[in-house]
């Protein structure tokens, strides 16, 4: 094994979709699709729609886009691009008597409103027992792109298919795009898997297209990439929010039985690339296959799920100035709500269970009364039922069950200054968990100056990601192509 740092320049500014809501750090998000309902009048709210939830403690922007198909149905997607990128599904969509309803069966929410007018919708927004106003307005102009240079457009100098496969073990099937060198091959080949939350094949973040810029530039460095929509997301079947990342991990195999059973003469070796929690999905994936050359983990945990998030939150807390006591406050807190998660299996009446016990540890911290059904609301809002499966199973998950199993060779990626998965304790507890297994062949990189995206950072904050112009340092990218390409051929 191998253990280095590596300088970097420290110039801009980090998620594995990251959510900070008041004292409770939370990682998950939404998918794409939506059902469909008959509609009346349809063409009078079609289009794209804009308006603000003021929770007290927070702002968040909500964008719907609505859509009529050729059977007359509405159909509708919801973003909330203040908690990131992910698309939002939506179970039904109407309009009649001129009020239009959405219902986001699995996030708990509904909007109800009146069309004012061709460019206003008065109505609340409903999630659990919150209820807020909430106004639409029409806004058909795009979202303001910042500048993302290494997001290239085509006509790229390399082939670019459209792929789908099918999960057998869940009836489900998903769509990705495969990248491959031009050439005659065969090709060293990866699959990436993406960190928590909902992901199309490009893994948006904040603005950056992160999947898309790897794939590209891993392509022309003569890698063939399949990257694809996470199920229930962009193209892809299933149900995101009910999945665990043991059932992510099971679509990031049938991404590689596809790979291997369908291009075997255009690949001499195939090996996974994981993203944060993708890494864990990589390892999962390569402790039950002998078909596997290698794996790269990008940011990967080594902690157990619950002291990542402990660790993830205080680290957060210090860079932005909060006191030691607000810290320690947090942590008490956030470790009773873990407790509920864990203990009660009903996600509704978990939920209930949360905000009461949030609601009681603000008092006893003398949070004032008024202040206090403000953040619950809040609360409610950005951590309800609906990411409960996914979160009560990743506060159990220790990746070392995992990664002791894992007997191919390794690379352990980290950044300096990654405030969500620290590099210290994370490469150190998945050194640990090789050598256990006795694995020896493993190397781990950690670059000084990088967040957990791997650009060049100066605080690390997850704020910073949207800042920063470049979307992964272009050095990284290199030394992971080189460790690839240098690995000996492993037939499948």
């Amino acid at each position: 094994m191998k253990r280095e740092a590596i300088r970097g320049i420290a110039t801009c500014r980090i998620i594995m979709v990251l959510f900070l809501v008041t004292v409770l750090t939370v990682l998950q998000g939404g998918g794409q699709l939506l059902s469909a309902s008959p509609a009346k009048g349809p063409d009078r709210v079609t289009g794209r729609w804009m308006g603000v939830l003021d929770a007290g403690t927070a702002r968040l922007r909500l964008i719907f886009v609505i859509t009529l198909n050729n059977e007359g149905l509405l159909r509708a997607t919801m973003q909330s691009p203040d908690q990131g990128p992910a698309i939002f599904p939506i179970s039904d969509v109407t309009f009649a008597d001129n009020t239009l309803a959405i219902n986001a069966e699995s996030f708990n929410a509904r909007f109800k409103g009146k069309l004012e007018d061709d460019s206003t919708i008065e109505g609340n927004w409903t999630q659990g027992e919150v209820t807020l106003p909430l106004r639409l307005v029409r806004s058909e102009e795009a979202e303001h792109r910042p500048e993302r240079p290494q997001d290239t457009q085509p006509p790229f100098p390399y082939q670019v298919r459209e792929v789908n496969f099918k999960n057998d073990n869940d009836g489900i099937t998903l769509y990705g795009t495969l990248t491959i060198p031009e050439g005659s091959g065969p090709f060293p080949a990866v699959v990436l898997a993406s960190g928590s939350g909902a992901h199309t094949r490009d893994q948006v973040v904040m603005g950056h297209r992160y999947f898309a810029v790897l794939a590209d530039q891993l392509t022309r460095r003569g890698i063939a990439v399949l990257r694809y929509d996470e199920r229930g997301v962009g193209e892809s079947e299933g149900n995101h929010s009910s999945a665990t990342t043991v059932d992510l991990a099971s679509d990031l195999d049938a991404a590689l039985d596809f790979l291997i059973s369908v291009y075997e003469t255009s690949i001499y070796q195939i090996g996974i690339l994981g993203h944060s929690e993708g890494s864990l999905k990589g390892a999962i994936a390569a402790s039950r296959r002998d078909d596997l050359a290698w794996i790269v983990s990008l940011a990967g945990p080594g902690v157990p799920g619950e002291e990542l998030l402990h660790r993830q939150t205080e680290d957060i807390n210090r860079a932005i100035g909060v006191s030691e006591e607000d810290i320690e406050l947090t942590r008490s807190i956030n470790e009773r709500i873990y407790r509920v998660l864990r203990l009660r299996r009903n996600n509704r009446r978990a939920e209930d269970r949360v905000m009461s016990v949030y609601a009681r540890e603000l008092r006893r911290a003398g949070i004032p009364e008024n202040n206090i059904e403000e953040r619950v609301q809040s609360l409610r809002l950005s951590f309800n039922a609906s990411h409960y499966t996914w979160f009560r199973h990743f506060l159990r998950l220790d990746p070392a069950r995992f990664w002791t199993r894992v007997d191919i060779p390794v690379l352990l990626v980290f950044g300096e200054k990654d405030l969500q998965v620290n590099a210290e304790i994370n490469s150190k507890a998945l050194e640990d968990a090789l050598e256990l297994g006795r694995n020896p062949n493993f190397r781990t990189i950690v670059y000084r100056g990088k967040n957990h995206l791997f650009q060049n950072a100066e605080t690390g904050l997850p704020g910073e990601y949207g800042l920063i112009v470049e979307t992964i340092d272009t050095n990284v990218v290199n030394d992971i192509a080189e460790w690839i390409k240098a690995q000996p051929p492993a037939r499948f």
